[in-house]
């Protein structure tokens, strides 16, 4: 019963999210809104033969990182303007293990993308993509929009309360093995060829056409890194959840590589500005770093960011914005 209520909410939610905007997904077969592409060059992206492509290089730049369930996509492109008109689609392949880039998505106005008309984007991408993963990506889109409600002070309902409960425990039970498995790669599309710019995730199985130009392919978060060691590695953590009161927060981080970092200490830092300096000690337990701030203001939009120490060096997150309850 209670898994028919959930449900029920999740088509709401989604109904909503709908109305206003599109998640357009494309499969291995182009569609009506889908331009079609040379599939004699298998990703369009072959730098030898096209000369295009050394255009696309320098005039496109994508950073990634990973948190909360989620590929943060930062894109900077200079295209409309080097290739005046011409129709660009931006997306990515997608894939996991032995399927790789098997699936794709176009970026296209829905409503985890911020566009500022001048081709630079940022995308929140779900870690759950295709039919792999089909349960997930509901209940990843549910959890995105219940995320802002909580995000903009609102106080959940009993079953959304519930709901958000239960699909945080489903999707952690099966983060880690799409996050260990998963590949994608960046692509801008015009007169029906795709130019590959950007991978991340997991490296693809040799033999695999994975195209050039820039690359990220350990599936990391962003933030700067020191010290290092043959032994160990630096910390993989992202930003996994908060909770919000009126003048205190609770913040949790996640470990990706607990058993190879082996960290031993970790800091949230915070404060009203987009590089907080104040400072709290957090608590190292399994793979989740915790940290508790209080003496805030309520109503009050924070920075977070989360430096953790291991025997393979100090990873520094990027910045996260939570605010306190009215």
């Amino acid at each position: 019963m209670k898994n028919v209520r959930n449900l029920k909410l999740i088509a709401m939610i989604l109904t909503t999210i709908m109305a206003s905007s599109t998640f357009v997904a494309c499969g291995g077969s182009d569609d009506d809104e889908q331009d079609e592409w040379n599939s004699s060059n298998d990703n369009g992206d072959d730098s030898s033969s096209d000369p295009t492509y050394e255009l696309v290089k320098k005039n496109i730049s994508a950073n990634v990182s990973y948190g909360d369930y989620s590929w943060n996509i930062s894109i900077k492109s200079k295209l409309a303007s080097v290739f005046p008109g011409k129709s660009i689609t931006y997306g990515v392949e997608s894939g996991y293990g032995d399927y790789q880039y098997y699936e794709h998505f176009k970026f296209n106005n829905y409503y985890i993308q911020k566009k500022d008309g001048n081709g630079n984007m940022t995308i929140s991408y779900p870690i759950f993509v295709g039919n792999e993963y089909a349960s997930e990506g509901l209940y990843w889109s549910s959890y995105k929009a219940l995320k802002v409600k909580k995000a903009n002070g609102e106080k959940l309902s009993s079953s959304e309360q519930d709901l958000w409960n239960d699909i945080v425990k489903y999707m952690n039970a099966k983060e880690s093995k799409a996050k260990s498995t998963y590949c994608g790669r960046l692509y801008a599309q015009f007169d029906n060829k795709r130019y590959v710019y950007y991978t991340f995730g997991q490296k693809p199985s040799p033999g695999t056409n994975n195209g050039s130009g820039s690359s990220n392919t350990d599936g990391g978060t962003s933030g700067d890194s020191t010290g290092g060691s043959t032994s160990y590695e630096k910390p993989d953590i992202a930003f996994n959840d908060f909770t919000a009161y009126q003048t205190r927060l609770k913040v949790v981080y996640k470990i990706y590589n607990k058993d190879k970092a082996k960290v031993t200490s970790a800091k949230v830092y915070y404060g009203t500005s987009s590089n907080p300096t104040k400072s709290v000690s957090a608590t190292v337990s399994g793979v989740l770093i915790t940290a508790n701030i209080s003496g805030l203001k309520k109503g009050t939009t924070y920075y977070i960011k989360c430096v953790a120490t291991g025997k393979g060096g100090t990873t520094t997150t990027g910045t996260t914005k939570v605010i306190t309850n009215y």
